[in-house]
């Protein structure tokens, strides 16, 4: 699976799985996008499963490589700059909103967090998905945000390790010592046992809650 930003494990297939159920999907806009994302495996999950669906990659700044640009133009996609603080540069009307790489610890603790979920909300189509991730021990602060801007507003909740970790003792052991299949966890090398090394390894890494939100869906409504 390609690398859609900082999500937890199964966040992209469940966006996909989405999208495959939901045949008037038309766009899907990834907000934060200018690092840690593979473009090109992206647009081509997402078309493999709608091929009308816009693919709009965004971020405050542009991706440095003219050539990334221009491949991801190629296949169909697009990448804008779009600073989800600020109200003059958001688009609207947005099928699917992924927010993978805007909700850090450092934007959780300061006023951006709300200005950045309000407008991401805004640019959603009603019926629209919202996905946002967090880190798991920034769950609670993130649905205090979410409570002050719509207290109404229904979401569901997954968390696991993110994507890029090895997600069992078998797969870290081919990248413990080398490389494998372009992956390597460097760090653990010298531990003589292999359970040993992947226990170090797992506490280590970060678990990611993410957010699911159905726009116009709240807390109560029937919607049977």
């Amino acid at each position: 699976m390609a690398r859609w930003g900082y999500s937890e494990r199964e966040g992209p297939e469940k966006i996909l799985q989405y999208i495959r159920e939901n045949s008037g999907v038309e766009s899907i806009l990834f907000v934060g996008a200018a690092h840690a994302v593979d473009y090109i495996p992206i647009i081509e999950q997402i078309r493999e499963v709608n091929k009308e669906c816009r693919v709009i990659f965004s971020d405050q700044y542009l991706i440095r490589s003219e050539k990334m640009i221009e491949k991801i133009n190629s296949l169909g996609g697009e990448f804008i700059l779009l600073d989800v603080l600020q109200h003059e540069s958001l688009v609207s009307n947005i099928d699917c909103v992924i927010a993978f790489g805007i909700f850090s610890p450092r934007v959780l603790w300061s006023d951006s967090a709300k200005i950045a979920l309000s407008n991401i909300i805004q640019m959603t189509k009603r019926g629209g998905l919202i996905v946002a991730s967090t880190r798991e021990e920034n769950r609670q602060e993130f649905v205090e945000i979410v409570n002050s801007v719509d207290s109404m507003l229904e979401y569901t909740e997954s968390t696991d390790y993110d994507s890029e970790t090895a997600y069992d003792k078998h797969a870290f052991c081919k990248g413990w010592k080398g490389y494998f299949a372009g992956h390597r966890y460097p760090g653990y090398e010298n531990y003589d046992n292999l359970i040993d090394a992947y226990l170090a390894y797992q506490k280590n890494q970060v678990k990611r809650t993410n957010f699911y939100f159905i726009k116009g869906q709240n807390k109560g409504q029937n919607t049977g």
